[in-house]
């Protein structure tokens, strides 16, 4: 599915909604286009998301006004900030531009542990 933009009031409202009632996992990113080291993270998210096709990612906008404010109520800082949501509850967060961090995070909350048929 890659990532997702989310650029409007709205489109966040709609996806955090599909992430409450998902049974998949979710990241949002929060970042700026300024951010160099968001930039830096780009590729590593585009490699996660095609590693993690189950779940969903989400790379919210903060240099829109409106949007400016859902990271301040989620308690971001500073960009870029991951959150890893399990039904919409998060579970993770990851500060910063740590990518061995965001890896690790991603292997430990999106990993589908694998069923085994042995009896």
């Amino acid at each position: 599915m890659g990532v997702i933009a989310v650029n409007t009031e709205n489109a966040w409202k709609e996806q955090l909604q599909r992430a409450k009632g998902a049974k998949t996992p979710t990241v949002v990113e929060f970042c700026t286009n300024r951010c160099g080291y968001c930039q830096d993270m780009e590729p590593v998210v585009a490699e996660l998301a095609t590693k993690y096709a189950d779940a969903t990612f989400l790379k919210v906008d903060l240099d829109v006004k409106v949007l400016g404010a859902v990271g301040k109520e989620w308690g971001v800082k500073g960009t870029p900030n991951f959150f890893f949501l399990k039904e919409g509850d998060k579970v993770a967060k990851v500060e910063g531009a740590e990518e061995a961090e965001v890896r690790e995070t991603a292997d430990k909350h999106l990993l589908v542990p694998e069923i085994s048929w042995d009896m």
